[in-house]
């Protein structure tokens, strides 16, 4: 016979589900620039920190693009210089009515038009300068490189291409902070919000226990013959033990008790199950009709060595099916092993919060009583059927005289 204790505990109550561990960003790297990569002094698996050099690309055509638009600018420079003497000497000159006034307007019209090739000038330094400077990759944040896709000499297409979307160098992502995706049973849904905690159990460290945060529920189902929504749970990973693509298993602490009245689960026999199981324990079935009646049910019949017409329900007097016993949905059955007189008797119970490990007793058992775990409503049929075999071929069980 297996017994477990009444006693008291704080209760969590979880919902499971299995996911997969990812970072919760993933940047992937592309240059600005186009070219032969000249250096990548990153590996898969680096640790780089913000600004650090990811790659460098062939600074050839930039730089000589740069040296012509210094060129350009220093050529329009020297012409803007000329342009704005004549036209101080054009404004001279007219005012001395040595020249035409269309003279003076093109002299002025020709200061305007070098002075707006000037500021192009400019732009377009400023601009070779920058596609000089975008021949260097750096990282935008910190982070962990998760896979390198080019080596160093392969030739690369730029990012602002109007023709390619450029060449993808590598993924990075920061692995201080994880996050897992679970489908959640639309079932357990109601019962799941942002902010509460979470247990993690990676696949590879199943000894230790990671401590999660529910951050999003996401609003779009996933239909796979039942319905589920992803839910976010953000994981703390500053020992860079968890890495992308773990296998785990997640554990949402959707209620919590302190200090209450529990038993195990296994112990608890439903008011339709009760007097099928009571016989393998040797409880008289008056015992257990009592019980069911305490918990607001009715029992099906009386005992079965009932032989008097009196004894016998009327269900089966008239030939009716057996009917099922109801009561309340938090009610229950246990059987109570007692000490102090060495048997077993049946008490009424009703119960709260419940998981599969262990129950919320709200009322009937108290703190260091004794509770067996009954064999299952299935084995107690199966016993009964064996017996009733035996019975009809004049066979005892082993242990009984006939």
């Amino acid at each position: 016979m297996v017994t477990v204790p009444v006693k008291r505990q704080n209760m969590i109550t979880d919902v499971t589900s299995t996911g997969r561990i990812e970072p919760i960003r993933t940047i992937d790297i592309k240059s600005k620039a186009s070219g032969k990569i000249l250096r990548l002094p990153v590996e898969t698996g680096d640790v780089v920190q913000t600004g650090a050099l990811l790659a460098q690309v062939d600074t050839t055509e930039a730089a000589t693009q740069v040296r012509q638009k210094r060129a350009d600018l220093e050529y329009i420079q020297a012409q803007l210089t000329m342009a704005e003497g004549k036209k101080g000497r054009a404004v001279d000159l007219l005012r001395q009515g040595m020249i035409s006034r269309d003279e003076y307007d093109q002299a002025i019209l020709d200061y305007a038009e070098t002075r707006s090739r000037l500021i192009s000038t400019q732009a377009g330094l400023e601009s070779a300068e920058e596609r000089l400077r975008e021949t260097v990759v750096r990282a935008p944040t910190r982070g962990t490189i998760l896979e390198k896709k080019v080596e160093e000499g392969q030739v690369i297409a730029s990012a602002t291409s109007l023709v390619s979307e450029g060449t993808s160098l590598m993924k990075m992502a920061d692995l201080t902070n994880m996050q897992v995706r679970v489908l959640m049973d639309q079932t357990d849904l109601g019962k799941i919000r942002p902010g509460q905690e979470a247990t993690i159990i990676a696949d590879a460290y199943r000894g230790r226990k990671f401590e999660g945060r529910v951050i999003k529920i996401e609003p779009q189902s996933k239909r796979e013959q039942i319905t589920y929504f992803p839910v976010i749970i953000q994981i703390d990973n500053r020992e860079g033990l968890l890495l992308p693509g773990m296998d785990c298993t997640v554990s949402i602490h959707v209620s919590r008790l302190e200090n209450v009245l529990t038993v195990s689960t296994d112990a608890l026999v439903a008011l339709d199950e009760a007097e099928k199981v009571a016989p393998l324990l040797d409880i008289p079935q008056d015992s257990v009709a009592a019980a069911i009646r305490a918990a607001g049910g009715t029992p099906t019949g009386l005992t079965e060595a009932a032989s008097s017409r009196e004894q016998i329900p009327s269900w089966l007097r008239q030939g009716l099916p057996r009917p099922q016993p109801t009561g309340p949905s938090n009610a229950a059955i246990v059987f109570v092993a007692d000490s102090a007189n060495a048997r077993i008797r049946s008490v009424a119970i009703k119960f709260g919060m419940q998981d599969w490990d262990v129950t919320q007793i709200t009322e009937g058992l108290e703190d260091g009583m004794t509770a067996v775990i009954p064999p299952s409503a299935m084995v107690a049929q199966q016993f009964k059927e064996y017996r009733e075999m035996m019975d009809r071929f004049g066979a005892s069980l082993p242990g009984k005289k006939k």
